[in-house]
């Protein structure tokens, strides 16, 4: 599956949501970070760029590249840094 794909996935998802709150978008995040565990982390970050630039899903993008390990090591200096 295409970062594209998947963040449109995430982005209905959180939609989907009687109450898009922090505890449910989390929910909705962790679930995703179990089935991305072994994305490579390139993808990882253009799925994060596409959900910060098309959905505006910062918060989400930001947890999403914090919880996933070869990801994570790629972050400090990088882009996504806030």
């Amino acid at each position: 599956m295409k970062p594209g794909a998947v963040a449109a996935n995430i982005d209905a998802a959180i939609r989907a949501l009687a109450v898009p709150n922090t505890p449910y978008v989390r929910e909705v995040r962790r679930r995703f970070s179990q089935q991305l565990a072994h994305a490579a982390p390139a993808f990882m970050f253009e799925l994060a760029h596409i959900l910060v630039s098309q959905y505006g899903h910062r918060e989400v993008a930001y947890e999403l590249l914090r919880s996933h390990a070869a990801a994570s090591f790629g972050w400090q200096g990088s882009r996504w840094s806030i």
